[in-house]
């Protein structure tokens, strides 16, 4: 249960199976925010590296080729492969440029690198996990390593690690003597379900979250849910607060089928999270075709998202992961729909904070537990940088029900500082 003071000590756990073994797929526990703080670098439980398996598909010319799972239309299509990584498919596709070089997250690249197979001895620059690559300072040294790495606009830039990594690889592309082609094989939930698909690259400022960046979409996506094997329990669970702004958008039957897939997703189960990935993909490519440069439809994608980048931006980015954040902009996003009158669906917020709660997120600002915690009018300055919003004033995505959003709606100061003190 939750009360309005945090968690209650009679539910702050996850229910184990009494005959879960240590090498049983890890179990998520429920959100713990000093805990959320952690730097990501540990392996869940010991578990092993996924490995690329032998590929079954046919040979087009003189490289592998199989269908993809999805695509971006384009000239090149920028193509999505949900599943086993296939490193024959990645090294053909290498064979279109003149020269590969690899960017990837430090501690991911010591996980998992050796799975790059021969693309492994191509030039390689390590950056640091998570948000704290996702700077001036590391976009410049990215741009220093292509160079260096003698990069032209025929070669190609292979990111591996999460959200993170495929902002600043994709920027660091898209900069790069104007542009070279990207491909992303993108390590954490976050990066499966939305940040490496799409094409939206980007760095933060000291006043705003991803406020330089550029559309630069990647020639190719590879999600394999192996890797979400070795993320720590936070990384897991912030993952899992873009998948519900995910079935969110996406309509009741996905809000249901999460719903029902909750207790199989906190536990890490392989064809749950698949299941999660292939939902939010899809939505995010669907929409993406439709509205490439985020001129209309494609603003439904940052729910709840006003809100979190306040947060990330208030708290110092990387204090509160970016999922995590997403899941109370979420909550916040509903009630302000309500309160504004937009939401038909009554029953929606209490059911999005028993989701929520379910899958071992935070549902409330509280529950972040923030020391100290920003006031409502330090959040309000911060969404007044909002890359999303008009000229000094902040807009918002918000519900009339699931499946049913609304872009550009602006709402009062005074709402947000209800909102902020619930």
């Amino acid at each position: 249960m939750y009360s309005r003071g945090g968690w209650s000590p009679r539910e702050n756990h996850v229910r184990r199976d009494r005959n879960h073994r240590p090498d049983d797929p890890p179990i998520l526990r429920p959100f713990d925010a000093r805990q959320a703080r952690l730097a990501p670098t540990a392996r869940r439980n010991g578990a092993p590296a996924p490995c690329a398996p032998e590929s079954h598909s046919s040979h087009n010319g003189s490289y592998h080729v199989s269908r993809p799972t999805l695509s971006i239309p384009g000239d090149p299509p920028s193509d999505l492969w949900v599943g086993d990584l296939d490193l024959p498919l990645l090294t053909g596709l290498t064979q279109e440029h003149d020269r590969v070089a690899v960017l990837a997250d430090q501690t991911v690249y010591q996980l998992h690198g050796a799975l790059l197979g021969p693309l492994a001895d191509s030039p390689t620059h390590q950056v640091p996990p998570g948000e704290e690559c996702k700077d001036f300072k590391q976009l410049e040294a990215a741009l220093n390593f292509c160079a260096a790495s003698k990069l032209s606009r025929r070669s190609m830039l292979i990111t591996l690690g999460g959200g993170a990594t495929s902002d600043l690889g994709g920027l660091t592309a898209a900069l790069f003597k104007r542009g070279l082609t990207v491909a992303h094989i993108t390590t954490t939930l976050v990066g499966q379900v939305d940040a490496a698909i799409g094409g939206k690259t980007a760095i933060d400022m000291v006043t705003g979250k991803n406020l330089v960046g550029a559309f630069h979409m990647p020639r190719a996506v590879f999600a394999d849910v192996r890797f979400l094997e070795t993320l720590p329990d936070t990384e897991l669970r912030a993952g899992l607060g873009e998948v519900v702004k995910c079935a969110l958008l996406q309509g009741e039957q996905a809000l249901q089928q999460l719903e029902q897939d909750a207790a199989a997703l906190i536990e890490g189960d392989r064809d749950a999270l698949e299941r999660a990935v292939r939902m939010g993909a899809g939505l995010k490519v669907e929409v993406v075709t439709e509205d490439p440069r985020e001129n209309g439809r494609r603003k439904l994608l940052n729910l709840g998202h006003t809100f979190a980048h306040a947060i990330e931006t208030c708290t110092g980015h990387g204090t509160v992961p970016h999922g995590i954040a997403v899941a109370v902009g979420l909550k916040m996003a509903l009630d302000a729909s309500q309160s504004q009158g937009i939401l038909t669906d009554q029953t929606l917020p209490l059911r999005l904070e028993q989701l929520l709660l379910a899958l071992g997120l935070p549902a409330s600002v509280a529950a972040l537990d923030l020391d100290p915690c920003p006031s409502a009018s330090d959040l309000w300055q911060a969404m007044a940088h909002d890359k999303k919003g008009a000229v000094g004033r902040p807009e918002f995505v918000l519900l009339a029900g699931p499946g049913a959003g609304q872009w550009d709606i602006a709402i009062e100061e005074s709402v947000v500082n209800e909102l902020w003190n619930l």
